[in-house]
């Protein structure tokens, strides 16, 4: 029993001193001198928020709202020779699906086929041998492009009619050349050539024989521009234009029977140009972007993006468009994507990200809130060194883009890439 006692006297003793010491840090915390709690109620002293000088391209983000248009449909006509009432469509060699290729056989036409070449313009004439000129040129172009060995001579010489000879022959066709007048033209010619040859061999004496070799040499020259005339040549009522290989026929628009009596009649229908984005953009926008620069192109819908390039900024806001007091969008800007990645987007809302460059190389830049201005009008940067410190470095400023701007100190070496500049504090000084 006196154990016990002792036991619960020690308990109780032990409760009441933790009772006293609780009291006496209540009571202390109750009991402050106004000078501490005056102390304790200031906020903490600020702190210096800095950010590294950077080496960096000046770039304004501009973010525009676009949306895909098909390209129009191209549509290859017949050429303004080949119409006429003889001019009989005899076979049709393509059929919808089809690709075209340059060199292609397209129709047969009154036994003669009619193929496509990849020109940068109509043939203005029908171009037989001997002729000189730039579509001489851009056949033998083609012809190169084709395979065929042709010189750059921009003369339809005999080895370009060797290769159109061949170019025929791989259609399935013997060479066109020229009219009936050539080909009685070179039946002449050779009868003049049998002619003087005969003088020659007949001629009594050396002044007879030098007249008669003149008139030989003369006759061969004659008949090898008759033969050279009446060769191979390319007739332009049978050439169709073709603008880019690889093209799919999506409508053909004669069949065997056809009279092509209409020079804008379609022989082909194809598919549509290359699909283009229309976007709008608001007067500053308009002053900040220009053809050929880059794009960056997403469909946030389905996570999906390409490259692209700006074709054309409207100058003037578009008709039955205006911009009103939330900057509506009204210049039209069109841009083209790399590759086919929104071909099958047609009206679809697409961003635009413009990067609108404000220096075409890196620059020293620091952010437009490190910069600070002096009574005398003067710029400078405060930087935090490494014993937190701070000091003022005169600076003058250059391109601003992006929240930067281009600084050039006027002390070298004082504020270089990687120095801190303060931008502000994270508490309230005042």
């Amino acid at each position: 029993m006196a154990a016990r006692r002792r036991w619960v006297t020690g308990l109780a003793g032990a409760a009441l001193a933790a009772l006293l010491v609780t009291g006496g840090v209540v009571a202390g915390r109750q009991f402050r001198s106004p000078q501490q709690a005056a102390a304790d109620a200031e906020p903490p002293a600020p702190s210096l928020i800095s950010v590294a000088a950077e080496q960096r391209v000046l770039a304004e983000p501009v973010v525009l709202r676009g949306q895909v248009k098909p390209g129009p449909k191209v549509v290859l006509a017949l050429p303004a020779a080949a119409a006429g009432a003889d001019s009989v469509v005899t076979s049709v060699a393509v059929r919808a699906g089809d690709r075209l290729h340059e060199g292609m056989l397209v129709l047969d036409v009154s036994g003669e086929p009619m193929f496509t070449l990849d020109l940068p313009f109509p043939l203005y004439r029908d171009v037989v041998g001997g002729m000189k000129g730039p579509d001489v040129a851009e056949i033998q172009r083609a012809l190169r492009r084709l395979g065929f060995y042709v010189p750059r001579s921009s003369t339809l010489d005999e080895p370009t009619q060797q290769a159109l000879t061949r170019l025929y022959r791989r259609l399935g066709y013997d060479p066109i050349g020229g009219d009936r007048a050539a080909a009685k033209q070179v039946s002449s010619a050779e009868q003049a050539l049998q002619e003087a040859q005969a003088a020659l061999a007949a001629a009594p004496d050396a002044a007879a024989r030098s007249a008669a070799q003149a008139a030989a040499d003369a006759a061969r020259r004659s008949l090898a521009g008759a033969r050279l005339a009446a060769g191979a040549g390319v007739p332009r009522s049978r050439v169709l234009l073709l603008d880019r290989a690889g093209r799919k026929v999506t409508k053909v628009g004669v069949k065997v029977g056809t009279v092509l009596t209409d020079p804008a009649e379609p022989v082909l229908e194809l598919d549509g140009q290359a699909g283009y984005i229309t976007a709008s953009a608001t007067a500053r926008q308009a002053k900040l972007i220009a053809p050929k620069q880059r794009v960056t192109i997403t469909d946030e819908g389905s996570d999906t993006g390409a490259e692209g390039t700006i074709l054309s900024v409207a100058d003037e806001v578009a008709a039955g468009s205006a911009e009103d007091e939330d900057k509506q969008p009204g210049y039209q800007v069109r841009i083209r994507a790399d590759g086919d990645t929104f071909d099958k987007a047609a009206g679809r809302s697409l961003r635009i990200d413009v990067a609108v460059s404000g220096s075409d190389a890196e620059v020293l830049a620091v952010p437009v809130t490190a910069i600070w201005s002096r009574p005398d009008g003067s710029t400078f940067a405060s930087i935090a060194r490494p014993d937190g410190t701070t000091g003022e470095v005169t600076v003058e400023t250059g391109k601003t883009a992006g929240g930067w701007v281009e600084i050039r100190p006027d002390t070298e070496g004082e504020l270089v890439e990687g120095t801190p500049v303060v931008v502000g504090s994270d508490g309230n000084p005042e």
